[in-house]
């Protein structure tokens, strides 16, 4: 007989680990369409230099995060430890993304009028 004070086994307490990174990843790749697409959407002149700075600095980041992620996917063949750091990164990038898409959003909204 088990012990009701004993927690249940690892496995349902969460996600599993592949689970996990598939989530992170297409929560990544969702994030990155969005900004690809008010990029599309929206015109330059239509930010503020500040605006545009942030834009320019979030899309040179995203570049290099996904550099060093392709090269932490190739190593994570030989490393597991790869893949926790994978986990690290797309995360900051992806909350990164969000809040470049809300400045995005709210120069949208001034060309619109909205």
């Amino acid at each position: 007989m088990s012990d009701p004070a004993l927690p249940e086994a690892a496995s349902s307490t969460g996600p599993r680990f592949d689970d996990a990174v598939r989530s992170v990843v297409e929560g990544f790749q969702t994030s990155v369409a969005a900004f690809e697409q008010l990029l599309q959407e929206v015109p330059p002149d239509a930010y503020t230099p500040g605006e545009w700075q942030v834009i320019e600095n979030t899309a040179t980041e995203m570049e290099a995060l996904i550099d060093q992620v392709q090269l932490e996917y190739d190593v994570a063949a030989y490393d597991s430890q790869a893949w926790y750091e994978i986990m690290q990164d797309l995360p900051k990038v992806t909350r990164m993304l969000g809040d470049t898409m809300l400045l995005m959003r709210d120069a949208q909204a001034r060309l619109t009028g909205r």
